[in-house]
């Protein structure tokens, strides 16, 4: 399940509860006699965190599913991406989707919240993800430790697996948007000068919506560019005109995170930074309608 932009006005309303919202990977657990690790793609994450292999006993079921996001956390105790195979892993979970064989995804979220806090016992490398029906304190206090924003969810709301709904909603306290990457653009010197962004609308068509020239050390350009070679195409992956000159356009296979300030009306991002690759999503999760604010069709 997967969560729509909101805005702050929401902190104040009821009938929801707010979560930290987490700087990590997104994983699905299956609990059984072993423990098995799932990203968003459905790939084993077992092997790339082989950290997180001895919380059996924590979990207080025969089997059961959890939803959560695998973290590490930086010395003032603030979940960073960038730490995730350096620091110590950490799961940190947010929903229960069955226990013992009985499916829990079409109980009211609140019911779910009772069930985990009776199934997980929290310990040094997974705990239950704190909630609050305070929006506004819980902000604040997101904003003083530098957290990624909170999570609002509706407390009487169902699980919907694989959908991106209006009764999870994310208030970021940076603007971030997973883009697709269509292409990079070459200086005059045949260097890498940018990365070109799209994002999906509705009836699956590609968008080009800007470019991304900051962010990046030579290390990452590096790293980048060996990975594009298997992707390059002379066919350009979108159909709207864009006048740049020296492009490799790519096939639509990566997505980046981005920081900006804001989406013009024209669809086009402002002032933005790339922050990372992102390896857990698929192309055709980067849309407009969960990517840019207030959007319109």
């Amino acid at each position: 399940m997967n969560a729509l932009i909101g805005d702050k006005s929401l902190l104040e309303q009821s009938g929801w509860i707010f979560e930290p919202k987490l700087d990590g990977f997104r994983a699905i657990l299956y609990v059984n006699h072993e423990l098995k690790f799932l990203s968003r793609n459905s790939l084993s994450l077992n092997d790339r965190f082989p950290d997180l292999a001895d919380f059996r006993k924590n979990i207080k079921a025969k089997s059961c599913i959890l939803d959560g996001e695998i973290v590490a956390f930086d010395s003032k105790g603030t979940p960073r991406i960038s730490l995730l195979g350096i620091n110590q892993s950490h799961y940190i979970v947010f929903d229960i989707l069955m226990k013992d064989g009985k499916s829990l995804i079409d109980l009211p979220l609140i019911e779910r919240k009772k069930i985990l806090q009776s199934t997980l016992k929290n310990g040094k490398i997974i705990e239950n993800n704190f909630y609050t029906t305070d929006g506004k304190k819980l902000w604040k206090i997101m904003q003083k430790k530098d957290f990624e924003g909170v999570m609002a969810k509706q407390i009487d709301s169902k699980y919907y697996p694989g959908l991106r709904t209006k009764v999870w909603l994310k208030i970021k306290n940076l603007n971030t948007a997973d883009c697709v990457i269509i292409g990079y653009k070459l200086s005059e010197k045949r260097e890498f000068s940018s990365l070109l962004l799209g994002l999906y609308d509705e009836n699956g068509n590609l968008h080009y919506v800007g470019n991304v020239g900051t962010g990046f050390s030579y290390e990452l350009i590096d790293q980048l560019l060996n990975l594009f070679k298997k992707f390059e195409t002379d066919k350009k992956p979108t159909h709207d005109i864009i006048k740049q000159k020296d492009v490799v356009w790519l096939k639509p296979h990566f997505v980046g995170e981005i920081a900006f300030l804001e989406f013009t009306k024209d669809l086009r991002v402002r002032h933005s930074s790339f922050k990372r690759l992102r390896t857990d999503k698929r192309p055709r999760q980067c849309t407009l309608k969960a990517n840019v604010p207030n959007y319109k069709k």
